[in-house]
């Protein structure tokens, strides 16, 4: 038994910026999640629909999410990952290798929604959000703060600089979470860029952190009486299996030290939650990883030591390049 087995209703998940499956974190989690998308272009939205995603369910809505009903130019560049709402910063992407990336070819009028007005979602629950919105994160967090208010925990993809012509970076974020309770529980460094100079092919030179990813949980230990009464079984369960999947046990045993949140459990769950194995993930979760990620990891056992260490090495300098079979099959 683990701490998701406790579950009796699915966690609720809305992901701005989706791509369908579950990135591989999530995994652990995927059969006990519902996962709403966005995803404006009415063709991508419908194959995403029909498509054998692995969560528990999957709706996705063909809706740009902004902070406010409003006409907004998007902009499509070379690389599709880089597409955003925001015109690419090329006065300082230029700088960089990766700067070509960013080079709009087209542009789309769209308009946007806040999620607080999107009538799909009014009368749902909501346990997470995970937003990937090329810069465009704070307004969009603007237009939810209905939703945050019973948000438990939030996945956020954000620039360290102004990769875009008023990007929100990081510092902007953090201000604007810490006033909602939110508190930076983890931040994971996006690989760095090198300047497009002749540094750029030595093997020391390190480049420069471009965008992080960052896990706010809420800090239900300043709530009010008042705050904590709103939160029902359900609600901690969700909490709980979250803290369980990001491995945050210590938090939820802090959680657990509030009166007003332990008196939802009975004492064998009380138990339970106090022994560490309930917080461990299986040793089969590679399995959950799709089949391509599997046969690779396992074929690198067969490349002697020496050269695994090389690719280990080298592997982080891949991740900086566009998937160029993705580009090919998107074009045809």
């Amino acid at each position: 038994m683990i701490v998701p087995d406790l579950l009796e209703q699915n966690i609720t998940l809305i992901d701005v910026g989706a791509v369908g499956n579950p990135p591989k974190h999530w995994l652990p989690l995927k059969e006990h999640i519902d996962l709403i998308g966005f995803e404006p272009n009415p063709k991508h939205c419908s194959i995403l629909n029909s498509s054998n995603c692995e969560y528990s369910t999957a709706q996705f809505l063909p809706y740009a999410i902004g902070e406010c009903d409003e006409e907004k130019i998007f902009h499509l560049t070379k690389y599709h990952e880089c597409c955003s709402i925001l015109e690419p910063n090329s006065e300082w992407l230029d700088r960089f290798e990766y700067g070509d990336f960013f080079k709009v070819e087209e542009q789309l009028n769209i308009k946007t929604k806040p999620l607080d007005g999107i009538s799909e979602i009014q009368e749902k629950s909501i346990d997470a959000i995970k937003i990937d919105a090329q810069g465009y994160e704070l307004p969009i967090l603007i237009g939810a703060r209905n939703i945050l208010d019973e948000v438990f925990l939030l996945e956020v993809e954000t620039g360290l600089h102004k990769n875009y012509i008023n990007e929100t970076t990081f510092e902007e974020i953090s201000y604007f979470l810490k006033e909602l309770n939110f508190m930076c529980m983890e931040i994971k460094q996006q690989p760095a860029q090198k300047r497009s100079n002749l540094a750029s092919s030595w093997s020391i030179s390190k480049g420069q952190a471009m965008a992080c990813e960052s896990i706010w949980v809420k800090d239900l230990r300043k709530f009010t009486k008042t705050d904590l009464k709103k939160i029902n079984r359900n609600k901690l369960l969700s909490i709980l299996s979250l803290g369980w999947l990001f491995n945050f046990s210590d938090l939820c045993l802090e959680i657990l030290e509030i009166a007003e949140i332990s008196s939802l459990l009975d004492e064998k769950e009380k138990r339970i939650l106090k022994t560490e194995e309930y917080w461990l993930k299986s040793e089969k979760e590679i399995k959950d990883y799709p089949l391509l990620t599997r046969i690779l990891c396992y074929g690198s056992y067969l490349i002697p030591t020496p050269n695994r260490r090389d690719l280990a090495n080298l592997l982080p300098k891949l991740m900086k390049k566009p998937n160029f079979l993705k580009e090919i099959f998107e074009n045809t």
